[in-house]
């Protein structure tokens, strides 16, 4: 962390001196101009090239120009199989795993829904998870995860088949009992011996005091996806009790909210990575919506500094006009 940390730091004194070296050369130029009333157009050129300079240079360390390929290249990275082709005819959510790639499928999440996405970084409570069930070959981490098919190499045809998971709890489902255990590692061994289609594991100490560990599951409820976007999802709910909700969907408290009928809801982390709500009796829309406080602050102050750049450029704009009129 010490080896980290002093990178940082030295990124950041960089870009700080980087920062005042720029400011000091726009503001001799100001200097220049208004006390030597130097050319309008060649001050004007300069403070544009070196704000131009400036965004260039930092957005080149976020975009090469290598990334950049031909239309035709980009158009088809990865080729499609007759197997990826039968699974895209299901229009339901869920998703997809090829064994033999892991969690790196980027040719599989190119088509699909995977576990490991196509992301190469991944967070570490799932990839805890995954390793478990490497380990220990536990099928109902794949059924909760929503594992509906598996990409199978088939070594006489030297192609991949499709096969169908028929336990795959699917989106969203509803529980009977919420089990407890004490710590993340006491967790992990239950996963083994647990009815996820009934049941979810939580910790201890991690959940709302006032949450019911057990329900009247109604298996004529039904729960159906009206909205799925990266920063939202929307689901409606029609059950007859009050029912507790788990989601094969990630855990993450760091930016994801969630509201039941408008009301805000905390959500509960259940099975080591997924989400679980309790929803009340009758119809219900719930909404999840993602947004990091670091988001939206950064938003806040981009808008900001924006705003105070154009009334900076507004009044120096005025003023200059207002010295010419009192010239003239």
């Amino acid at each position: 962390m010490s080896v980290i940390r002093e990178a940082r730091r030295s990124i950041f004194r960089e870009d700080v001196i980087r920062a005042l070296l720029f400011i000091v050369v726009l503001a001799v130029l100001i200097a220049y101009y208004q006390i030597k009333k130097g050319n309008q157009k060649f001050i004007l050129i300069a403070s544009i090239g070196i704000v131009l300079f400036d965004l260039l240079g930092v957005s080149s360390r976020y975009l090469s120009r290598a990334a950049f390929v031909e239309p035709a290249r980009a158009a088809i990275p990865f080729q499609l199989t007759e197997a990826d082709r039968v699974i895209l005819q299901d229009s339901s959510r869920y998703r997809v795993f090829e064994p033999q790639l892991g969690l790196t499928g980027a040719r599989t999440a190119y088509f699909h829904n995977t576990l490991g996405g196509y992301h190469g970084a991944k967070p570490r409570r799932f990839e805890e998870l995954y390793s478990y069930y490497s380990t220990h070959q536990i099928a109902g981490i794949l059924d909760f995860l929503n594992i509906k098919y598996f990409l199978i190499p088939d070594s006489e045809t030297n192609t991949l088949q499709a096969l169908v998971n028929p336990n795959a709890l699917g989106p969203a489902w509803t529980i009977a009992n919420l089990k407890t255990a004490p710590t993340a590692d006491d967790l992990l061994e239950s996963l083994k011996t647990t009815d996820f289609s009934n049941e979810a594991l939580v910790l201890e100490g991690t959940f709302p005091t006032d949450l019911a560990m057990s329900y009247s599951k109604d298996t004529l409820a039904t729960l159906t996806i009206k909205e799925s976007k990266p920063d939202s999802l929307v689901y409606e709910i029609e059950t007859g009790a009050k029912q507790f909700v788990v989601f094969s969907e990630m855990y993450y408290p760091h930016g994801w909210t969630a509201s039941v009928n408008g009301v805000n809801t905390p959500i509960v982390n259940v099975n080591y990575v997924l989400r679980g709500l309790e929803v009340p009796e009758g119809k219900s829309r719930i909404v999840f919506h993602f947004e990091p406080e670091v988001v939206r602050l950064g938003t806040q102050l981009r808008w900001t500094t924006l705003i105070l750049f154009i009334v900076f450029l507004g009044g120096l704009y005025y003023f200059q006009k207002r010295n010419q009129n009192q010239a003239n």
